[in-house]
């Protein structure tokens, strides 16, 4: 198993990223390793939440562990508290840059099947929200989707700047997901994207949600999982006990991965 790191200038984002990439090559019981398999590797894109980076899936979890045991490669964007939206006035297009660029680009670096049912996204949180709306941007790219304590939000604009958290400012938000009147309706509404993308006629990803029953977005991820259903959308919930953190996480990442298509 090989441990990548890397960094590319991403015209999305007009800047360099940094990537972390997990590449499984085969583990022989004697040691030594082996390059002879070229059966390009099935992939997932793992996002992280607010305050995180591309490391905290690997220094968090057992991972690797588990992406070795599947012969699944697994792709670590940095999504810098960017809720993997598309900004097109600040050319900070984080959405276009992991649904699109980043697949396009870690295929060309790596041996990853092209394929859309060998091709997923998942995350926590934050990132949980940025898994739904790359496989609703992207439906015909990834097959499934991903989605642990998603950070889901009736409201996601607060009335003003006067929330603690940076996150609960409405500034922030309108930085990010741009203005208020443009955001309902359009490409960072998960709601509307699940709307039109379930009448589209295109292939529908099937979801896996996920959240503790102690979570504080447990209301929030019930609504969701109604209105994919009520979408067309085929899905996978489960509902556990929890809280928003990482021995949550820890047991969720394993259990999508089960759920996924993979050697076992």
């Amino acid at each position: 198993m090989a441990l990548v790191n890397f960094n590319f200038f991403s015209e999305s984002m007009m800047r360099s990223v940094n990537v972390n990439a997990i590449i499984p090559v085969d583990d022989q019981p004697d040691g030594v390793c082996s390059y002879r398999d070229l059966t390009p590797f099935k992939t997932l894109y793992l996002l992280h939440g607010v305050h995180g980076g591309e490391y905290d899936w690997l220094t968090n979890t057992r991972l690797r562990r588990w992406a070795q045991a599947h012969r699944l490669a697994v792709i670590l964007p940095a999504g810098e508290n960017r809720w993997y939206d598309d900004n097109v006035p600040g050319r900070n297009l984080m959405g276009q840059f992991v649904g699109d660029e980043l697949v396009r680009y870690t295929r060309t670096l790596f041996r990853l099947s092209p394929e859309r049912e060998d091709t997923y996204v998942a995350g926590l949180s934050m990132g949980g929200i940025g898994s739904v709306l790359t496989g609703l941007r992207y439906p015909e790219t990834f097959s499934r989707v991903g989605s642990f304590s998603g950070a889901f939000m009736t409201d996601p604009y607060p009335a003003d700047d006067s929330g603690e958290a940076f996150y609960s400012k409405r500034s922030y938000m309108e930085e990010f997901c741009g203005p208020e009147e443009l955001y309902r309706g359009g490409p960072n509404d998960y709601n509307t994207l699940a709307e039109t993308v379930g009448r589209s006629g295109a292939r529908l990803p099937e979801f896996y949600l996920s959240i503790g029953t102690e979570d504080p977005f447990l209301e929030v991820n019930r609504e969701f999982r109604d209105h994919l259903r009520d979408c067309g959308f085929g899905l996978t919930y489960v509902e556990t006990p929890g809280a928003h953190d990482w021995d949550f996480w820890e047991q969720e990442i394993q259990a999508f991965m089960n759920w996924l298509p993979l050697e076992q």
